[in-house]
């Protein structure tokens, strides 16, 4: 009988305590409810608005495009690569740009080193003649390739200096041919801007131009030297080709960038000689984890990049004074004329293109997504006012005057203003 209340105590304490174990769990399903709600409502609040959408072109073909080698200066940039003499005198400075830029000016033992790279240089030329450039291997260059891309600052000295012997002789049209292929050099390179960034190019590139513009400005230049110069700048120019091709470009380099932000480290890169540390090991990549699921990425920054694209793609190729307006320049964001049939609002892409993180990431360790296109306009503007300057000065001689204004060009030396023409206050540059 007295085993009945030792029975029934034990009873109370089992039943007491599944209605803990049954409060715990029911906390604890709950707390996780509330986590996943949570989660998912965090989310969906990062991919508001990011409808999915496929690649902004057709990747697969864009790819698969090839260069015949009749049109591909790569074989005749790599062969002269083989042939030059990249040793500066050893009586001379340490750095090219430090041997001058006029023939005259230069010692027997430098113009001898520029003699013995005639040849090279004659090829390299030949290169320059041909409309693109393009690596074997694309955007993925070879040590080889790479020291091809480092020549560049050398074959701009040695066809700079050419010119000048040239110059110095009064063979213009033959200076001429020298600086046409170093202004057609910057097209092939402006052309790789996901292979060498641009703003490492465009202080170096930058400088081609006013060289030029000093050539039109020669005592002895005629009217036919002018206008086979306009003739060549406009040939040129459209090397350039599409804008949208160069951002297609753009558009696979930050693919991959972001899918590798995205990507775990690999374990297999750790050093063998490397203990194991929890912190760096585990702890770190579960929270980059995390934090990816949380913010949704990669498929945030993947379906941005998607919009980012297709918005530029559709406004690319059109003169500036025809494209769409802005809707925010930081990030570059057109405002579509069929905003409500949009796959995604102006708002919302430009909101996105600027909190996405590995888009975020990706901008801070390149060049600017959103400031590719405005290069490529700069560029054209560079050469549109080159055609400009060259115009004015046939107007000069057969004018005995400058124009008045560059409209005053139009029906007496141009046809038209070329369209991406921007007036300039600044005089040219007369670096080399």
């Amino acid at each position: 009988m007295d085993d009945i209340p030792v029975q029934a105590a034990v009873t109370v304490r089992k039943r007491a305590w599944r209605r803990g174990l049954d409060w715990v769990l029911r906390i604890s399903g709950a707390a996780v409810i509330v986590l996943l709600l949570t989660v998912i409502s965090i989310r969906t609040y990062n991919l508001w608005g990011l409808s999915r959408v496929p690649e902004p072109f057709d990747v697969v073909a864009f790819e698969n495009r090839r260069v015949p080698d009749a049109e591909n200066a790569y074989p005749f940039y790599a062969k002269a690569g083989l042939m030059l003499d990249g040793n500066l005198p050893s009586n001379g400075p340490a750095k090219p740009r430090q041997l001058g830029k006029d023939w005259s000016n230069l010692g027997s033992d430098a113009q001898r080193w520029v003699e013995r790279n005639l040849p090279a240089l004659e090829i390299w030329r030949q290169g320059t003649d041909r409309p693109l450039l393009r690596f074997p291997r694309g955007a993925i260059l070879s040590a080889e390739d790479f020291n091809i891309a480092n020549q560049l600052e050398l074959w701009q000295l040695l066809s700079l200096l050419q010119a000048s012997r040239l110059e110095e002789t009064g063979d213009l049209s033959g200076a001429w041919n020298w600086h046409k292929a170093r202004l057609r050099m910057r097209v092939h390179y402006i052309r790789l801007q996901t292979v060498i960034p641009i703003h490492n190019l465009t202080v170096l590139l930058d400088r081609l131009i006013g060289r030029a513009e000093l050539w039109g400005k020669l005592p002895g230049i005629t009217v036919a030297q002018l206008r086979q110069a306009i003739a060549d700048v406009q040939a040129m120019e459209l090397l350039y080709g599409n804008r949208s091709d160069m951002l297609k470009l753009q558009y696979l380099y930050y693919r991959d960038q972001i899918e590798d932000l995205a990507s775990p480290a690999d374990p297999d890169a750790k050093h063998a000689n490397e203990s194991y540390d929890f912190w760096h090991d585990t702890a770190l990549p579960l929270i980059h984890q995390g934090d990816l699921v949380l913010t949704a990425e990669p498929e945030r920054s993947r379906r941005t990049l998607r919009h980012l694209f297709a918005n530029w793609l559709a406004e690319a190729d059109k003169p500036p004074d025809e494209r769409a307006p802005v809707h925010s320049a930081k990030p570059l964001v057109f405002r579509s004329s069929e905003e409500s049939d949009a796959a995604i609002s102006a708002d919302t892409l430009a909101w996105q293109a600027a909190h996405a993180p590995l888009i975020a990431q990706a901008h801070a360790a390149n060049i600017g997504i959103d400031d590719w296109p405005q290069v490529l306009d700069s560029e054209r503007r560079a050469c549109a006012n080159f055609i400009v300057q060259l115009a004015s000065r046939i107007y000069e001689i057969e004018q005995g005057k400058l124009p008045n204004s560059p409209e005053h060009l139009v029906g007496t030396v141009l046809d038209k203003l070329p369209d991406f023409f921007t007036p300039i206050a600044s005089p040219p540059s007369s670096e080399m």
